[in-house]
């Protein structure tokens, strides 16, 4: 079912141009794969389940550049294209070569979208999530497609340039590293991934919630118009049976005194799925 109402990030005025590999390719098994899993597995948390993790990874929608799992001390490992020199340039039309738009830009391209073409790009990220989640033999195939639709022009110099839009996958990783400083670049775009749900004290025309990882990490407050009525029932129902949902936004995270938040004020604007 899908109720409606309301990838990449950086420092605020630094906000990283490469889109962020959220998932691979793993050749061998011919699947996508979650980024955080393939992560897990370099660690040794989890099974690697056979995968050479050197060798085996690559783009997920060209499937011809070869990625590298980067090891931080600070624990916010991460995939980027290799740097070797042999290394093939990833397809001229891949989207992944594309720079993610920047604030200005970004702002542009959200005040020309209607509630419902946000309401669409927001289940297509769904779509794509979960398939890529599930592992779903067609999930190459939806992420190609969703990614299509992810970018846009721009003018530069004159030129038409294509950028990607910006969105952020709701992870483990992200939240650990979500600073005041780094809240959202000062901008609206694109959130999603599979939350857990906390019902916090209702306000005069709000209700509120605390959307968590599986782990109990604060992504951000999340503020519902109460005549939303829809979404709200969701959300509740979420919190009390204790159970995770998949979740996409647009929005801005802010910060405000001691925490961070987020506010829905149009229906079209969140995207659930249970």
């Amino acid at each position: 079912m899908i109720l409606r109402g309301n990838r990449d990030w950086g420092c605020k005025n630094k906000m990283s141009k490469k889109a962020k590999f959220e998932c691979a390719y793993v050749k061998t098994y011919g699947q996508l794969i979650e980024a955080s899993k393939l992560i897990q597995m370099k660690s040794g948390s989890i099974d690697d389940e056979g995968i050479d993790l050197d060798n085996d990874i690559f783009c997920p929608e060209c499937k011809k550049t070869h990625l590298v799992i980067v090891n931080k001390i600070s624990g916010d490992d991460y995939i980027r294209r290799s740097t070797q020199k042999e290394n093939p340039e990833h397809d001229p039309k891949c989207t992944y070569e594309f720079e993610v738009a920047g604030k200005k830009e970004s702002k542009a391209y959200f005040q020309k979208k209607n509630p419902s073409e946000i309401q669409h790009d927001l289940t297509q990220l769904l779509k794509e999530d979960i398939a890529v989640r599930e592992r779903d033999p067609n999930a190459p195939k939806i992420m190609r497609k969703v990614n299509s639709e992810m970018v846009f022009f721009t003018n530069k110099a004159n030129n038409h340039v294509r950028k990607r839009v910006p969105q952020q996958k709701l992870t483990e990783a992200f939240a650990k590293n979500l600073k005041s400083e780094h809240a959202g670049d000062g901008f609206a775009k694109y959130y999603y991934g599979r939350v857990k749900v906390l019902k916090r004290e209702s306000k005069k025309k709000f209700e509120n919630y605390q959307i968590l990882s599986s782990n109990g990490l604060v992504f951000f407050s999340l503020g519902v118009l109460n005549n939303l009525k829809d979404l709200t029932e969701t959300l509740s129902k979420a919190s009390n049976l204790k159970v995770p949902i998949n979740l996409a936004i647009y929005g801005e995270i802010k910060f405000n005194r001691i925490y961070r938040d987020l506010v829905v004020f149009n229906e079209n604007c969140c995207v659930i799925r249970e």
